[in-house]
């Protein structure tokens, strides 16, 4: 259950942090497979067991952005109510309601190590990014209630947000066009003369990466040119820049224990309907 506090609440939650769209904890691309991946990056280290790619991606940051109530459980995990049309419907066409309960079976299973030395956590955060995912009726309406993890409250609450419009990320046709979006959209600045096309490439794909895929994947992103300018990358040449200034958290990242509901206005779990 939702339970009450103190702290004025926070009308928005941000669709995402810098190290869960810096570090390759999604596959670049929209259709991963189970698997073990042990990656070293330069903004940390992960472990990541399960299934986890862009389409994973696209639905979490929606459901932050689409809220409609946002809360903590009793033990301190953020909480949150989405209505399950606006979702489908923000989503598109590629998610049938099976497709959908799929994908968050992945976020529910998947578990995740991160090391993130720079990052003030006190330990290594692991877990999985959402804990439950209830089906509520609300009149005519079937809303979702979407309990987070202690891992996926942990990053959230510890690490730097950031803002931006997930949907026309959502909406490109390639996982490694939206990686690759996402990656620069977590920075504030940009290099001098912008990025290389093939640092972000491997930043993405990692370090051992094939000569064939980073071709596939210059020409997938070079395909994608005017969904990333929506999003405010351009490509000029080998080069990438971050055409808009976004609005990131740089200072004390908020917790997502101050962004209450009263607990009467929050669907609480029923104990039979799990997803």
């Amino acid at each position: 259950m939702l339970v009450k506090d103190k702290q004025l609440p926070i009308i928005h939650l941000a669709v995402a942090t810098v190290h869960e769209n810096r570090l390759p904890i999604f596959d670049p691309t929209n259709r991963p497979q189970e698997r073990k991946k042990v990656m070293t990056t330069p903004y940390g280290n992960i472990i990541v067991q399960g299934r986890l790619g862009q389409r994973h991606k696209d639905l979490l940051e929606i459901v932050r952005v689409i809220a409609e109530k946002i809360g903590k459980t009793s033990d301190s995990r953020l909480c949150i109510i989405v209505d399950l049309y606006l979702l489908r419907k923000k989503l598109g066409k590629y998610y049938s309601y099976e497709t959908l309960l799929e994908f968050f079976k992945d976020l529910l299973r998947t578990n995740i190590e991160l090391e993130i030395p720079h990052l003030n956590i006190g330990f290594n955060p692991t877990g999985q990014f959402l804990e439950s995912v209830i089906p509520v009726k609300d009149g005519e309406k079937v809303k979702l209630r979407i309990e987070f993890g202690k891992f996926g409250t942990l990053l959230y609450a510890k690490d730097i947000k950031i803002f931006y419009d997930p949907e026309p990320v959502s909406k490109m046709k390639h996982g490694i066009s939206k990686a690759v979006a996402r990656h620069v959209l977590s920075h504030a600045n940009q290099p001098n003369g912008g990025w290389k096309l093939d640092t972000l490439i491997h930043a993405v794909l990692g370090k051992n990466v094939k000569e064939y895929e980073i071709r596939k994947a210059r020409k997938r992103i070079r395909e994608e040119a005017k969904m990333l300018k929506s999003c405010g990358i351009e490509i000029i040449g080998d080069r990438i820049f971050l055409t808009k200034k976004l609005e990131n958290t740089t200072s004390v990242p908020q917790k997502p224990e101050s962004v209450p509901q009263k607990p009467e206005s929050v669907p609480q779990k029923p104990e039979s309907v799990p997803v």
